[in-house]
């Protein structure tokens, strides 16, 4: 048991992000969104967790509290330091929640964020040369004798070429851009990376070589990585472990066979069956959800997914449902987890 424990790059604990409502003339808070609302999980050193669900669910804004590029509301966010970064807190594990900005600054150094869109990331009257130079020349890892050196070897890693240093981002396609992101994002050699739908911008060809390029990286660097993804082929591909977010909570989650080969809640289930399967001889009979995704400024009473569930009962109405944890560690929030026969991934 401690072994595994130590195993633990980072563990989130009761997350919860909101955002105010306000109104009048005073700008009153009236309410809040609860984009974010009570999510834990944990991520082993060298492994990827993926986190999908439909847009607006806050996968996005999980990430970016995670690294507090926005602040959490609540909870605590334990990391597992890697290197010797000289913090404040003298601790091999640390509470991100609690760094001081001094401390979070030199600890960007191992957490990074790639986004879904790097071309609104980039400066655009910077060259590739001086984007890559910047993560070196910010941390105080700048010698000139090596820094181009070192950022020819990241356009290497990445699949890109020398001469495209002095080009500017509106000179590259989207999978180029993208591969620039990664490059930056891998500059200072971090050891977790959320990726925020970095391929759900792409060409589907494309999509499959940058993800084959994460698992490159993730093996050549020890990477771990946190994927936000609204497609779950994507992250049968790349992830070890899969967490199911609906409304801004953790539905289900399990390791990457079990949930595809054993779906325990609906929600699940309608995601799988909404994956194109390459046989046109096949009974397409996807689960079409009923109704819109309720507001997370006004969710549903109960489990927030009743009012689309075709399972849903009088229970799911009235009372939120408890954690269920089955074999290998597959964790369910569903009333009817045991008895519920779902459709795996055909």
């Amino acid at each position: 048991m401690k072994k595994e424990k130590e195993n633990i790059l980072i563990e989130v604990n009761g997350l919860k992000k909101y955002f105010p409502i306000k109104k009048g003339i005073f700008q009153q808070t009236v309410g809040q969104i609860k984009a974010v609302d009570n999510i834990n999980f944990k991520i082993k050193f060298g492994e990827t967790l993926g986190l999908v669900g439909e847009s607006g669910c806050g996968k996005s804004t999980a990430g970016k509290s995670i690294l507090r590029l926005i602040e959490p509301t609540e909870g605590n966010i334990k990391y597992n330091i890697n290197k010797s970064l000289q913090l404040d807190q003298k601790f091999s594990k640390i509470d991100i929640t609690k760094l001081t900005s001094k401390d979070l600054r030199k600890l960007r150094q191992e957490i990074q964020y790639i986004f879904q869109d790097p071309y609104s990331s980039f400066n655009p009257r910077k060259n590739v040369e001086s984007i890559l130079s910047e993560p070196f020349i910010i941390h105080g890892f700048i010698h000139n004798n090596d820094l181009k050196t070192k950022i020819h070897n990241l356009l290497s890693d990445v699949g890109l070429k020398p001469d495209h240093l002095k080009r500017f981002p509106h000179e590259f396609s989207g999978g180029q851009r993208q591969r620039i992101g990664i490059a930056r994002a891998i500059a200072l050699k971090p050891s977790f990376i959320v990726a925020d739908e970095p391929v759900s911008s792409l060409d589907v060809s494309i999509q499959s070589q940058i993800i084959n390029l994460f698992k490159t990286l993730q093996d050549k660097y020890q990477l771990t990585y946190l994927f936000i993804s609204h497609d779950l082929s994507v992250i049968k591909y790349i992830s070890d472990t899969v967490a199911v977010m609906y409304l801004g909570k953790i539905v289900e989650m399990a390791n990457n066979e079990n949930l595809f080969s054993n779906p325990r809640h609906p929600y699940t289930e309608s995601l799988m069956s909404a994956i194109p399967v390459p046989n046109p001889k096949h009974n397409d009979d996807q689960i079409l959800l009923k109704g819109d995704v309720p507001s997370p400024s006004n969710p549903p009473t109960g489990c927030y997914f009743h009012p689309r569930c075709k399972y849903a009962k009088e229970i799911c109405k009235n009372e939120y449902p408890p954690l269920q944890i089955y074999d290998n560690n597959h964790h369910v929030f569903c009333h009817f987890s045991s008895s519920l026969q779902l459709r795996p991934l055909l």
